[in-house]
This record gives structure tokens, C-alpha cells and sequence, in this order.
């Protein structure tokens, strides 16, 4: 006997269509209207926020502000060597890194020390293209607009579906 909350292959078909339509529209708005060009920034944030988090609202803030935390680490591991000591540039960013290091393992501060923040690092910090454009805080601008797109908007939503207006007495 199947289990009656079980989506069918047909409808999740269907509904895996939707989201790609979704994704491919946030992608050519961007292009169009804002000019950006780096997607694989808010595509990231977006998988992490279904996969870790299964797209829970709530969840939201974690995967978005550490994501943008993890990118502003990757840009000071490349900057603050270049204008400073290289060794000590390099030792006050792993420091910073060890100390979010620790948040996690401690799960203290959960918004900035989180699985997306160090994914986004890991990526930014060492894939060379990425690292080599330096173009570090220009992605931050393409994850706004995903947590614009794929946060703020839908938590805007259903905030405003919650809320009640004023009850009008119906006629007798």
C-alpha cells in the first residue's frame, strides 16, 4: 500500500520543471535588468538552502548571511596578504576561520558559523578562477539578489498571507 503523502513520479516531475523555469527566469532577470553574471553564487546558497535545510523559511538567514560571511572570507584570504605582512595576513584570516571553526563545532552563533558559510569558502577560496578574479565582493551582489529572490520575497509572502485585516462584521 503506498503511502498517501508520497508524491508520484508524475507530479514531481512536474513540480522539478517548475523550479528549474523558476531558477531560469532569476537567472535572465539578473542578466537583464541587473547585469549580473556570476549565478553560480545564489545557485550554491539556493542548493544548500534546499539540501541542508529543505528550503525551510525559517532556515533562511543561516544559509544567506553565511554565505555571504564565507565569500568575505575567501576575498580577505586573498587581500589582507596582499596589502600586510603575507604571513601575517594569512594568520589573522585562519584565525578568524579557526574561531568560526569553533562556533560550529560548538554550534554557538548558528546565523554565521553554519555549513554554507564554510561551503561558500571552500569553494570561493580555492577554485583558482574564482580566487584569481578577485571579484570577491562582486558576488556578494549576486547572493543578495538571490536572497532577495529566494528569501526575503517568499518570507514577505507568506508574512502577509498571516496577517489578519480588519474583521468587518458581516450582514445579518
Amino acid at each position: 500500500m503506498a503511502n498517501e503523502n508520497q508524491t508520484t513520479l508524475g507530479k514531481a516531475i512536474l513540480i522539478g520543471a517548475l523550479i528549474l523555469l523558476v531558477i531560469i527566469a532569476w537567472i535572465i532577470l539578473g542578466q537583464l535588468v541587473f547585469k549580473l553574471q556570476n549565478h553560480w553564487v545564489g545557485l550554491v546558497a539556493l542548493t544548500m538552502f534546499g539540501a541542508v535545510y529543505s528550503n525551510n523559511l525559517s532556515d533562511a538567514p543561516k544559509v544567506w548571511i553565511g554565505s555571504a560571511i564565507g565569500l568575505l572570507l575567501a576575498y580577505l584570504l586573498w587581500y589582507l596578504p596582499s596589502i600586510m605582512n603575507p604571513v601575517a595576513g594569512a594568520i589573522i584570516v585562519l584565525t578568524m576561520i579557526a574561531v568560526l571553526l569553533g562556533g560550529l563545532i560548538s554550534q554557538k552563533l548558528p546565523i554565521i558559523c553554519n555549513f554554507p558559510m564554510f561551503m561558500m569558502l571552500t569553494i570561493a577560496a580555492n577554485i583558482k578562477p574564482i580566487m584569481d578574479s578577485h571579484e570577491h565582493l562582486y558576488y556578494l551582489q549576486d547572493l543578495l539578489y538571490g536572497a532577495i529572490c529566494f528569501w526575503i520575497i517568499p518570507s514577505s509572502i507568506i508574512r502577509l498571507k498571516k496577517m489578519k485585516g480588519p474583521k468587518i462584521a458581516e450582514p445579518q
